[in-house]
């Protein structure tokens, strides 16, 4: 597995309000950074599918990043997919100005080749508690995955691997008759 978390400072929202107050040429170098980056995960997914691997990709679902080339071709190929998860729902929290832990939406976009992975990631809020914000400089607190979100992971992880193993015994079964039928059906000719 790849696992691909590239910052998304530049692509969110909340980044490209803190370029209002710097200098154009730092702006621009950083987005330089950070496409070159994206490009390079980009290449590491490629050569995990070409190997027969996975990989997963992550950043906010309101990310200009998924809008970039790279990901938008990478993004359209047939074994590889996306979904939503809000990240509450994987107990992401941030503390708020009276130092008070609260949850954090977070809508955070999925990218990846297994289908077991992008399950486990799928989970939206029921709309049952309060959200806390990640304004005012509270945004770096949810860069950190939290424990429950990096379980999931691994649960993804292992999920993979079981609908692999189950695919690849239906697999050899289906062979396995197809040879026997074969053998069956030769035998009845020469009869």
């Amino acid at each position: 597995w790849v696992i691909g978390s590239p910052p998304c400072t530049d692509f969110s929202v909340l980044g490209r309000w803190n370029h209002r107050r710097m200098k154009i040429e730092h702006v621009r170098r950083g987005f330089r950074e950070t496409r070159r980056h994206l490009e390079f995960c980009v290449v590491l997914y490629r050569d995990q599918l070409a190997r027969g691997k996975h990989f997963l990709h992550e950043h906010l679902l309101g990310a200009s990043s998924w809008n970039e080339g790279c990901i938008e071709v990478f993004a359209g190929k047939p074994c590889v997919s996306t979904t939503v998860g809000h990240m509450c729902r994987y107990d992401m929290r941030v503390d708020n100005e009276l130092g008070v832990n609260k949850l954090v939406m977070k809508p955070t976009r999925w990218l990846s080749s297994s289908e077991a992975m992008l399950r486990r990631l799928s989970s939206k809020c029921q709309r049952d508690h309060e959200h806390g914000s990640l304004l005012n400089g509270k945004a770096a607190q949810a860069a950190i995955y939290p424990d429950k979100l990096c379980v999931e992971i691994l649960k993804g992880m292992r999920d993979t691997i079981i609908e692999h193993d189950v695919n690849q015994e239906l697999e050899d079964e289906w062979r396995s008759q197809h040879m026997i039928n074969s053998l069956v059906h030769a035998g009845h000719h020469e009869d």
